[in-house]
C-alpha cells in the first residue's frame, strides 16, 4: 500500500488552542486521526509529522539591513 507523508509545519500543533475563534477548534490530533481513519479508503497509508524548523529557521535569519 503506497504511503503518503503528511508534514504540518510551524504552530500547527497548536490548532483548537491557539485563537480557537480564529483558526476553529479542530484539534491537530483530531485532524491526524481523521486522515488515518480516511486513508484505507483510497489505498494509502498515512505518516504523519509536525515540525516547527522551518519557523526557527526563518526566525534566526538576519533582517534586511541589519547585517
Amino acid at each position: 500500500m503506497p504511503r503518503v507523508l503528511v508534514l504540518n509545519g510551524p504552530l500547527l500543533n497548536l490548532l483548537g488552542r491557539r485563537e480557537p475563534a480564529v483558526y476553529g477548534a479542530t484539534t491537530l490530533a483530531e485532524i491526524e486521526r481523521q486522515c488515518h481513519n480516511a486513508a484505507p479508503a483510497h489505498g494509502l497509508e498515512v505518516d504523519l509529522r509536525q515540525s516547527d524548523v522551518l519557523a526557527l529557521a526563518h526566525m534566526s535569519l538576519p533582517l534586511e539591513g541589519t547585517e
